[in-house]
């Protein structure tokens, strides 16, 4: 008989081998071991998970696609998103257009007897599309595993589906990708239709109608689709697994489609996503565009500015009257004359008839002294490298004496040092009053030992190179 508590096993027959059985608290151990990764697309795709991307037919979600897949492969991340800054290797599963329609998508037109000037796309960005006899997951599958590809975009599951609906299709494929992206690690985009109609509302998961069962399979969902109030397009994230709901329905991206200045059609995104501008690149593209209206060839531009005949093209192409605009602004400052402050001039000649010069420790007649005999004057910004190099300059300690801070640049020492997870130092500047975590640090660059400043805002962490010493830039 069976004892009181004792389990009956069946025989089955078969010797196969259980999986080890892994406490919570070993996987917890594990995962806090491995380095924190940046996420593929911001808050929208994070790495080593699946997302989809949904929108109607034709609203620009290819395009999006190929701006995110080709800004990993060249490590460069979209300006104003976090994403990875090594360069990835990439696939792009294209079940929509030929090889001939994706070339003349990414070719600008050609115009007054230049050729036609194709966009170049990163090394590390592949272009495939599986024969129509193979099944999808198996041959994704196969790509990643011979050639490492540490990305995938499937655009889109609408080429899968054998029926109107395709649900059932959909729904076994994005489960597929997402067992093969938890196996291996590779991250996925996988891009939907949704059904287009008359919108009177905002865009949701709903547009999907019974294809909305694939939001719940994928790590992450978010869409792109036009806005109902100014005809403009808008992503909108929906859900994610890990991360936050950063750029919901209340915080939502706007963009419109556009050929950006280095000759890819994409998304141009709302102004708090636009990089700074570059103010020499744009002084060259106004003169050009000055010289065509008075009737200058590209050829005779070219020669004179000591560039290609297709580069001065495609810097007048580029003209735009915004950056004509800030061109404008930037002479009629540089011609404005400067005017004196006498108000300040007043005071500073109070200031030296006072007594302050000669306190009790003799320490301000002591750096006034000094400060005479170095020949320097303390409003000429253009000084302050040939003072740092003094050593009685560096030698003044802003804690200890407060008046000097006036005489002495900050020092990224200054400020209070900690580690981070990977033994890097920071300097911390300022720290956020509701979490206490850092808001302004620095942190020096091992290879070419320049201060990067770090700005940790709404929208995600800015990162700038502010010296390439330790002192950092006067502050008015």
């Amino acid at each position: 008989m069976k004892a009181v508590g004792e389990i009956e096993i069946k025989e089955t027959g078969e010797d196969e081998p259980f999986e080890v059985l892994r406490k919570a608290n070993d996987v917890m151990r594990d995962v806090l071991r491995l380095k924190p990764k940046p996420p593929m697309f911001d808050a929208f795709w994070q790495t080593g998970e699946t997302a989809l991307l949904f929108g109607e037919p034709g609203v620009g979600k290819s395009l999006l696609a190929v701006q995110i897949a080709d800004a990993l492969a060249r490590g460069t991340p979209l300006p104003g998103f976090v994403m990875p800054k090594r360069r990835r290797k990439v696939l792009y599963v294209d079940m929509n257009l030929s090889e001939e329609q994706f070339g003349r998508r990414y070719t600008a037109a050609a115009s007054e007897g230049l050729k036609e000037a194709a966009y170049k796309f990163a090394d590390r960005f592949y272009r495939m599309c599986p024969p129509h006899d193979k099944d999808l997951v198996t041959w994704v599958t196969k790509a990643v595993r011979l050639h490492g590809f540490d990305a995938v975009v499937i655009d889109d599951l609408t080429a899968i589906m054998r029926t109107n609906d395709g649900t059932i299709d959909s729904l076994k494929a994005v489960r597929g990708l997402k067992q093969l992206s938890h196996s291996t690690g590779v991250s996925m985009l996988v891009l939907a239709d949704s059904l287009p109609g008359l919108r009177q509302h905002d865009m949701s998961e709903c547009d999907l109608r019974r294809s909305r069962i694939l939001c719940s399979v994928a790590d992450s969902v978010f869409g792109i689709g036009q806005s109902s109030k100014d005809g403009q397009l808008d992503l909108i994230q929906f859900r994610t697994q890990t991360s936050e709901i950063v750029w919901g329905s209340k915080n939502k991206i706007h963009c419109a489609i556009q050929r950006n200045d280095s000759g890819l059609l994409g998304l141009v995104f709302d102004s708090r996503f636009q990089a700074e501008p570059d103010m020499d690149r744009y002084e060259l593209i106004t003169y050009i565009r000055q010289k065509r209206k008075e009737g200058v060839t590209y050829k005779e531009i070219a020669d004179s500015c000591g560039i290609s005949k297709t580069l001065a093209f495609k810097l007048d192409r580029e003209w735009t009257p915004e950056k004509q605009e800030l061109i404008d602004q930037q002479r009629e400052f540089d011609d404005k004359p400067q005017e004196k402050n006498t108000e300040n001039d007043d005071d500073d000649a109070d200031f030296e008839d006072t007594d302050v010069r000669t306190g009790s420790d003799g320490c301000e007649q002591h750096w006034h002294d000094v400060c005479a005999r170095t020949d320097w004057v303390s409003d000429d910004t253009d000084d302050d490298e040939r003072r740092a190099k003094l050593p009685w300059y560096q030698r003044i300690d802003p804690h200890e004496h407060p008046f000097a801070s006036g005489i002495r640049p900050l020092s990224i020492y200054d400020f209070e040092s900690e580690f981070d997870e990977y033994g890097n130092e920071l300097f911390v500047e300022s720290r956020s009053k509701d979490t206490g975590k850092r808001q302004v640090w620095y942190s020096v660059c091992q290879r070419s030992r320049r201060t990067k400043r770090h700005h940790r805002t709404y929208h995600g962490t800015q990162t700038s190179t502010v010296s390439d010493t330790h002192w950092l830039p006067r502050r008015e």
